[in-house]
């Protein structure tokens, strides 16, 4: 993180800002999150904290602000001396940094990874990625629900149900090809209009090149959940 340059901004605008509220204290930089409400010192924009600065209340964040919150690259530390060091978003803990957990009597715990809004995500900043597609795949919808069971489950559909008013045949899974990660076993149903693969006890990360028949694709998926992959095919 380039956290260098941000305070060294802050340095001059500190010195160059104090004078200057203390001038015009009937029009305060004001400072929204409530947290942090208390004394500030940085620049200004618009009667509010923008640009870098430091503001003192319960707790404590020096770094970015806009428009009143704290944005961009900074470190909040809380009044446990616990404190966090990365991006923020509105005033919330968001994309990457690390958290460091004050213990008296011991080593700090310390947290590496992505935030979104406050809540850790992990260690990867999205939770899948779709490495690949054929030409033959129309469109892929990778969706993570929360549950204490994991399983993979794959949705094929042909993007067009019909053909000369004939109900097109969805193109079942035909192989899974499993690079990183594993499963137990498979099980598989069929509706007129879909095609249903379930990956059951699938360890993660998972990758894997899901083939269709002809048509293909590669996921990456990097935490346990119940996952769902829905993939629209053109017809063979």
């Amino acid at each position: 993180m380039k956290l260098e340059a941000i305070f060294k901004q802050l340095t001059i605008g500190t010195i160059c800002c104090l004078g200057l509220f203390n001038a015009t204290a009937q029009n305060p930089c004001e400072v929204l999150l409530e947290s942090i409400k208390g004394t500030y010192a940085g620049e200004c924009k618009k009667d509010k904290a923008n640009g870098a600065g430091k503001s003192v209340g319960i707790d404590t964040y020096e770094g970015n602000f806009k428009s009143g919150y704290p944005d961009g690259e900074g470190i909040y530390t809380y009044k446990n001396g616990d404190n966090y060091v990365g991006n923020f978003k509105k005033g919330y803990m968001d994309g990457k940094g690390v958290f460091r957990y004050k213990k008296a009597n011991a080593e700090d715990s310390v947290l590496t990874g992505y935030w979104v809004k406050n809540e850790y995500q992990g260690n990867f900043e999205k939770p899948f990625i779709l490495h690949y597609k054929s030409n033959g795949v129309t469109d892929v919808s990778i969706k993570e629900q929360r549950s204490s069971t994991s399983q993979i489950l794959i949705i094929s559909e042909p993007k067009n149900r019909f053909r000369n008013y004939v109900p097109i045949v969805p193109q079942p899974v035909t192989s899974v090809n499993v690079t990183s990660g594993n499963f137990t076993n498979e099980s598989k149903t069929k509706s007129p209009t879909q095609a249903i693969s379930t990956l059951i006890s699938p360890t993660f990360p998972f990758k894997a090149i899901i083939q269709f028949g002809t048509h293909s694709i590669e996921v990456e998926l990097f935490r346990p959940a119940s996952w769902e992959i829905q993939v629209k095919l053109l017809d063979e």
